[in-house]
């Protein structure tokens, strides 16, 4: 708090609340909270509390209503948990527009300003432990990576071929899911990411995105693509293709390299090879949530340098007229070079 110059914080990412307090808090559920004020410990203001009587909290905050209709309330339980602060800077990661004004007004000695850009600066550099728990998240995909080879079969659904990798995942003992699977084949890769009743068929390529909440919060991302039985020849040319730009890239990922370049080089691979790139980034770190750095060449403002013990998750896609391919793995940046965490077999 020191280095960004506030004497209290106000966080409602659940993300950041998870990271500042490790209190397991609901996701996409809008009413959570963490204040913390200097030289004390932090305290989340949430509807369920591990450990509490039924696990329901003490100070019952509105949840499941958007902050915005009852940003009066919320600015009122702020007050109560910065105590006796009457003057300074209290630092925000995503106020809304109408809680932030809400807050200035039940608070109007104090000011308020964004850490966002500080606590994402900080949760990009993991410590050991963060480390272990990341790898604990990567094999639990893998895990559900494995499934999925066993169960793409042609004629299965891609309902199917998902909720086979979801029960998996879950009995390995995940927190929760950050996203529902994303999971298509064959055209339907070339117009959505959301699985669906379609019927899987030979010489399909199956796109998959898979993720977990792990052990402490840590999230587990990656992906692959399988193939129903002997792919097309050029879907089979152009995961080649993919693969080999994604391998020769990662093996150059050291510490001092800028974030940027991991994208720029896949990107030119590619292209070189005569396939198409996407237009979103490449990747992003990997932590408690979705991390600094983003691996893009589109946000030069926001590029980082690589260092030690950062996590990244690389995903590049490409297409052809009948299906795209993909591969994603979470990556360790080393003190020489980069470790690949995920140990999930690639076509």
């Amino acid at each position: 708090m020191a280095k960004s110059g506030v004497d209290a914080v106000i966080l409602t990412n659940v993300d950041n609340i998870r990271y500042l307090t490790d209190v397991r808090c609901l996701l996409h559920v809008d009413g959570q909270a963490a204040v913390m004020v200097r030289d004390r410990d932090p305290e989340v203001i949430a509807p369920f509390v591990e450990g509490a009587p039924l696990g329901y909290a003490e100070v019952m905050p509105p949840q499941s209503i958007p902050r915005e209709v009852v940003s009066k309330r919320w600015a009122t339980i702020f007050r109560r948990f910065l105590g006796d602060l009457s003057s300074g800077t209290v630092g925000v990661d995503s106020l809304s527009l109408c809680l932030h004004q809400a807050a200035e007004e039940e608070l109007p000695n104090l000011k308020f300003k964004s850490v966002c850009d500080d606590l994402m600066r900080a949760r990009a550099i993991k410590h050991d432990e963060e480390i272990e728990l990341l790898e604990e998240a990567a094999s639990i995909t893998d895990l559900g990576a494995e499934t999925a080879y066993q169960t793409v079969k042609e004629g299965k659904t891609e309902h199917r071929i998902v909720a086979e990798i979801v029960s998996t995942m879950a009995e390995a003992g995940i927190e929760a899911l950050p996203w529902y699977p994303n999971l298509r084949s064959g055209e339907r890769s070339l117009q959505t990411i959301f699985p669906s009743d379609r019927k899987v068929r030979k010489g399909d390529s199956v796109v998959f995105d898979i993720g977990c909440v792990g052990r402490g919060g840590y999230w587990g991302d990656m992906s692959r693509t399988v193939f129903v039985d002997e792919p097309r020849d050029e879907l089979e040319e152009a995961y080649a293709a993919l693969f080999e730009a994604y391998m020769e890239t990662v093996k150059a990922i050291r510490p001092g390299m800028m974030a940027s370049e991991i994208h720029v080089s896949i990107k030119s691979k590619l292209r070189e090879a005569g396939y198409p790139y996407m237009t979103a980034p490449t990747g992003h770190g990997l932590g408690v949530g979705m991390d600094y750095p983003w691996i893009t060449d589109e946000a030069a403002e926001k590029d980082m340098r690589l260092e030690t013990n950062m996590v990244l998750s690389v995903e590049p896609v490409t297409y052809t007229k009948t299906g795209s391919v993909k591969v994603e793995d979470a990556i360790l940046v080393t003190d020489t070079g980069s470790e690949i965490l995920n140990k999930a077999r690639y076509y």
